[in-house]
C-alpha cells in the first residue's frame, strides 16, 4: 500500500472529514462525498443498528458511482455512523444523536434537547457511551469495525472545541469534556479515533499477510 489510496467518503460534513485526515495522515487522499461531485446524494439511513446505517452509506455510494459512470472500486469507500447512548435514558438518542430534535436540527439544538430530558438526573445516573462503527467497502466488499468511549453527560456545556455532544460529554479519567480538549488531544481519545486505529491496525496486518 506505498501508492496514495483516494478513500471517498459518504458523508458530507467537513468536520468528520477534518477529524479523519487527522487521523489517517497523508498515506491517504480524503475526499467527501460532496468533494466528489455527489453533493445530493441523499442516503435513507434506515437501519436499525450503527453498523446497519454505516452499510448503507457505502452503498448508496457505491451505486451512485455505477449510476454516473465512474467504477467504485478505483476507490475505498468509507462510511461511518455515531451513536450516543445514554443509561439514563434507556439508550437514547442511540443511533438517532446526529437528528435527535428533528431531521434539520443543529448540533445545539440536540444538546438542548439532551440536556432538558436529563434535568434532575443524579450524578450517579449520568453515565454514557458513544459508539463509532466504520463500514470500509474494497472491491464490493463491506466489512466494519468499531470504538467506544465511556463518559457522562454534564448539566452544563464546557468547552468551545469539538462539535456535536462533545461540550457536555466529560470523561472522568480525563476530567475534562471532548470540547476542553485540543483536535490532537480529542484524537488520542475519541470513540471515531478508537474506531479508525483498530480499522488501521486491521490494515497493518493485512499488510504482513495476517488477515483478520
Amino acid at each position: 500500500m506505498n501508492e496514495k489510496i483516494t478513500i471517498l467518503l459518504s458523508t458530507g460534513n467537513p468536520d468528520k472529514a477534518k477529524e479523519l485526515r487527522a487521523l489517517l495522515g497523508d498515506r491517504f487522499l480524503v475526499k467527501t462525498k460532496t468533494e466528489a461531485g455527489f453533493a445530493d446524494l441523499d442516503i435513507d439511513e434506515t437501519g436499525s443498528t450503527l453498523a446497519e446505517n454505516a452499510r448503507l452509506k457505502v452503498s448508496g455510494l457505491y451505486h451512485a458511482l455505477l449510476l454516473a459512470g465512474e467504477n467504485p472500486d478505483t476507490y475505498w469507500l468509507l462510511a461511518d455512523d455515531t451513536g450516543l447512548f445514554v443509561d439514563a435514558l434507556k439508550g437514547r438518542p442511540g443511533i438517532y444523536a446526529a437528528r435527535y430534535a428533528g431531521p434539520h436540527a443543529t448540533y445545539q439544538d440536540n444538546v438542548d434537547k439532551l440536556l432538558g430530558e436529563m434535568q434532575g438526573v443524579a450524578w450517579a445516573h449520568r453515565g454514557a457511551h458513544f459508539k463509532t462503527v466504520i463500514a470500509l467497502c474494497r472491491n464490493g466488499i463491506t466489512e466494519t469495525v468499531e470504538g467506544v468511549l465511556d463518559g457522562r453527560i454534564l448539566e452544563m456545556p464546557r468547552g468551545a472545541n469539538g462539535f456535536g455532544y462533545d461540550p457536555v460529554f466529560y470523561i472522568p479519567e480525563e476530567g475534562r469534556t471532548l470540547a476542553e480538549m485540543t483536535d490532537e488531544e480529542k484524537n488520542h481519545v475519541s470513540h471515531r479515533s478508537r474506531a479508525y486505529r483498530a480499522l488501521l491496525a486491521q490494515l497493518a496486518q493485512e499488510e504482513k499477510g495476517e488477515r483478520l
